[in-house]
């Protein structure tokens, strides 16, 4: 029996004794959310929240079940209903406004951001998630910033320093872009978002395709299932001649789902 069968058999003693008390409902349903039987956990937060309604915490727990199954919109009415309940509830906010990004709301879930930021002003989280958001929005100066504030708190940051260099590839900046995956490398050298768009910039800011090459062999040394990453690599050998290498690629790009274009064999 593993941890969290074990838990729930716990729980559930706990809820034959006193089936009155919400808490162990609430426990049991993060077990089952934990292995996946969110079904299940969404049935116990339902009974926690008719014995207490106003537990905040049985509407959050449910809200992160919902987000688990792809329903944003039903976690974004249980978090606003935590956060009407508790208005400290931070990680409600936070939460919700991930829920928003889900479904392209991005104004909403810079809002709940901005509230988080207000009362945690070094959350590295708050500012890379508002981050993201700008960027989607195409506000893209307001992102670096963002990301630049994520830095700051959490100097490590690789996922923060690959978001800050694809912004600074749409502004055209490839300089700052590949200095930023270059970090990201430097602290996780297995990330391979950062030489995928490091190859990007190679190519679109200085037509360098044999560094761009490279980087993609690194990205399919890591992630040998790739097939954009096989594709993108063969356009760059066909554009520096190498025949038997792009038609490889092609090949291998096709064995691994990727569409064929009109006149391709």
């Amino acid at each position: 029996m593993d941890k969290h069968t074990k838990a729930i058999d716990d729980y559930s003693q706990a809820i034959n004794i006193d089936p009155n008390d919400d808490k162990p409902y609430i426990t049991r349903g993060l077990a089952y959310s934990r292995i996946g039987k969110y079904a299940n956990a969404l049935k116990d937060y339902e009974r926690a929240i008719n014995i207490n309604p106003n537990n905040d915490e049985a509407y959050f727990n449910r809200g992160n079940a919902y987000v688990l199954m792809d329903e944003n919109e039903k976690a974004i009415a249980d978090f606003g209903r935590a956060i009407k309940i508790n208005s400290e509830f931070t990680d409600a906010y936070f939460k919700r406004g991930n829920a928003y990004s889900n479904i392209g709301e991005f104004v909403n879930a810079i809002n709940d951001y901005d509230h988080i930021i207000a009362i945690y002003p070094d959350s590295a989280n708050a500012y890379y998630n508002r981050a993201v958001a700008y960027s989607y929005l195409g506000e893209l100066v307001k992102a670096i910033s963002d990301y630049d504030r994520a830095i700051n708190v959490e100097p490590n940051f690789a996922d923060a320093y690959v978001m800050r260099g694809q912004a600074y590839g749409r502004l055209e900046e490839f300089v700052k872009a590949i200095a930023g995956f270059d970090r990201a490398i430097s602290i996780r050298p297995d990330l391979a978002a950062a030489y995928y768009n490091r190859a990007g910039a190679y190519v679109l800011g200085f037509e360098e395709f044999a560094k761009a090459i490279k980087d993609y062999d690194r990205v399919i040394s890591i992630n040998p299932n790739d097939a954009e990453a096989y594709r993108n690599r063969s356009f760059l050998h066909s554009s520096l001649g190498n025949v038997v290498q792009a038609e490889r690629d092609m090949q291998k790009y096709h064995e691994l789902g990727g569409e064929r274009r009109v006149g391709q064999q």
